[in-house]
């Protein structure tokens, strides 16, 4: 029996040499080909990453096919460009998804990356008076009880990006910063002032931090001023307004009211811009028992008295073209109930944060508590309790912000002082952030040193906040010297300005091949030129001609011929 066993194994792995032998040259071109294919891609993304380093319209041009079937190295690439999610980039991404697939003789090589694209912003657009940057931006204290949830949204296009929910303390004692030890925080960073304590500075290395800084700035928090647009409306109701049992959507007309309450389950009013879309309550505004306040098209509305919603109301946006700007003077209350989600959510009694499934900007719904000056309380309260949702941006550095009872607040606040208690979350959609504000270091804000502009903190003290918002860019303007970043230096030819810093690439964690040679390969195999990574000289290419005939070869193999004058790598690039 061990006889026959010996002879079977034997014959298996003389038939096994064999084959081998005969498939030598098939295995060996495998080899090379899986090789060549690799660094090709690897080529095709530098080639990409060039192009989104120019100040080319690389949207319009099409991101799904950035490059289809180009020669490079030997073989063919294609580069497909979508945002985090799969989709189509419309250009105000901060971080994209590159995606390249190589063929070399039949072998693909697929290799991602995630692309940070920083915008082309220059000072006047990385000014932004509402701080929208921050998860939080707490004036004189932030504090959190236990349990209580920090973290980006998941529903975000920008959450895959890594960006953080990054909280700023606009106060100096650490005393004024209480997070309790059972917090839990997901990629959330802490920016102290210059002249905070110590210890508060010691804070930002706190090790449940992913990160942050002491900042060079001392950032001011500038109280909205009532809009023109709701002074001097035309009166519509001067008794208080009472809309119950409605089963209809009829709109509102514009204009000011005493007081309104919408009450009652079914009953659904709305507002829109058909009127002028500014509406102004003279009092209280309250939304009830499972009634929904539908916004459709461009609205502002004033609160001049306590705003709430409570047991199931809604405030709901119609659809992604409609948004709302509300201006409040006094409390806010947000109680098992909704704002800047779907109705049907927001009168679920066990409603959670969960439950959404539809990514809805949170920047359509903005709250701004107004000055005093204005009419605006002096300490009021904006509350989210039982199970509260809301999926809104809130400007107001006068007022506390309270979330509370397992309520949960999507998008961002800047406030005087912040509360989380008793299970209360907050969720910041990386989408707000433009990147180009006080926090980055190598932004607009900054020199190419690091420091501030010239003049930007003089400017800053000085400003009237009483002015409101929309005044702070003109006075930086007047007031500050930026300094000009020039694109890079190139000394060769006519290239395409581009600068390294404009994108950066890192790897994705997702690289696949697939090996289509057949098992019998016919033909010289070992005179093909194997292929070389050529990583890119910014001196030698020109974007001009690029779709027409663009090739990047190289005629030598291995270490050495990068320095190899025989090495020719001929690049020109061009957008049409």
């Amino acid at each position: 029996m061990l006889v026959v066993v010996a002879l079977g194994t034997a014959t298996v792995l003389t038939t096994a040499y064999l084959v081998s032998k005969d498939n030598s040259a098939a295995i060996g071109a495998n080899a090379q080909d899986t090789a060549a294919s690799s660094w090709v891609a690897r080529s095709g993304a530098d080639l990409a990453l060039a192009v989104l380093q120019t100040q080319e319209d690389w949207v319009d041009a099409d991101p799904e096919k950035l490059f289809e079937g180009f020669s490079i190295a030997g073989g063919q690439v294609s580069v497909v460009l979508t945002d985090l999610s799969g989709n189509p980039p419309d250009g105000t991404e901060t971080e994209i998804a590159m995606t390249v697939v190589a063929d070399v003789n039949g072998i693909k090589t697929v290799l991602q990356r995630i692309v940070t694209i920083k915008p082309d912003a220059v000072f006047d657009d990385a000014v932004d008076a509402e701080l929208n940057e921050f998860g939080v931006y707490a004036g004189e204290t932030f504090y959190s009880e236990p349990n209580s949830v920090f973290a980006p949204w998941p529903l975000s296009p920008a959450f895959k990006s890594g960006g953080a929910f990054k909280i700023g303390a606009g106060f100096t004692s650490s005393a004024e910063m209480t997070l309790d030890s059972e917090v839990s925080m997901s990629n959330v960073s802490m920016y102290a002032r210059p002249d905070a304590q110590q210890t508060l500075k010691d804070m930002v290395e706190d090790p449940r931090f992913s990160g942050g800084a002491v900042l060079g700035v001392k950032i001011p928090t500038i109280t909205p001023t009532l809009p023109t647009s709701l002074v001097g409306l035309p009166v519509v109701a001067n008794n208080p307004t009472f809309i119950e049992n409605n089963l209809g959507p009829p709109a509102l007309q514009g204009g000011e009211y005493a007081t309104m309450w919408i009450e009652n389950d079914g009953t659904r009013i709305r507002m829109d811009d058909s009127t002028g879309g500014a509406y102004l309550i003279d009092g209280n505004l309250t939304i009830e028992t499972g009634s929904v306040l539908e916004i459709e098209g461009d609205v502002t509305l004033g609160v001049m008295g306590k705003f709430c919603v409570q047991y199931g109301g809604t405030i709901e946006l119609k659809d992604n073209q409609s948004r709302l700007r509300i201006y409040t003077a006094d409390d806010v209350l947000i109680d098992s109930a909704g704002i800047g989600i779907p109705s049907e959510i927001a009168q679920d009694l066990d409603r959670d944060v969960s439950d959404i499934v539809d990514y809805v900007d949170p920047g359509r719904v903005r709250i701004y508590a107004i000055s005093k000056a204005d009419g605006g309380a002096n300490f009021p309260t904006i509350e989210l309790k039982n199970q509260a949702i809301a999926n809104m941006v809130i400007h107001a550095p006068t007022s506390k912000v309270r979330i509370r009872d397992g309520s949960s607040l999507i998008g961002r606040a800047t406030c005087c002082s912040f509360e989380a208690k008793r299970d209360g979350a907050m969720y910041y959609d990386q989408r707000l952030d433009p990147r180009t504000g006080y926090t980055a270091l190598n932004g607009p804000l900054y020199q190419s040193n690091g420091d501030l502009q010239v003049g930007l903190q003089a400017a800053l003290d000085s400003y009237d906040t009483s002015l409101g918002l929309d005044q702070l860019l003109a006075h930086l303007i007047a007031n500050v010297t930026t300094e000009v970043v020039p694109v890079d230096v190139v000394l060769i030819g006519d290239p395409t300005p581009r600068r390294h810093d404009r994108a950066k690439k890192k790897h994705w964690p997702f690289v696949a091949k697939a090996i289509e040679h057949g098992s019998w390969v016919t033909g010289n195999h070992e005179e093909r030129q194997e292929s070389l990574y050529v990583p890119l000289d910014p001196s030698i290419f020109n974007l001009d001609d690029f779709y027409d005939d663009g090739v990047i070869s190289a005629t030598h193999v291995g270490q050495q011929a990068l320095e190899d004058e025989q090495s020719q790598v001929a690049v020109p690039l061009g957008l049409n």
